[in-house]
């Protein structure tokens, strides 16, 4: 299960992951930062995992310009394997 944060603070708006980002909750979560009228932060400080489908949403962001903040060791790993 995953939960997203929405924080549109002026010095840098965000979402915030908790949980799993898995399955059909990858596509939310494409949904909600493709849709965002302001470039947004992703912090993933309280993600637990991801599968593969989750890992390469979150290479993309990155690799388009977008802040991962706050990310664990593990998920680390993950997003460099």
């Amino acid at each position: 299960m995953l939960m997203m944060t929405l924080s549109l603070d002026r010095d840098e708006p965000s979402v915030s992951l908790h949980g799993w980002l898995v399955g059909d909750e990858v596509q939310e979560f494409e949904r909600v930062v493709t849709t965002s009228r302001v470039p947004l932060a992703i912090v993933l400080e309280s993600l637990r995992g991801a599968d593969v489908s989750g890992l390469a949403a979150l290479r993309t962001h990155r690799d388009r310009g977008m802040r991962l903040r706050n990310v664990s060791p593990y998920i680390s790993l993950l997003l460099e394997s």
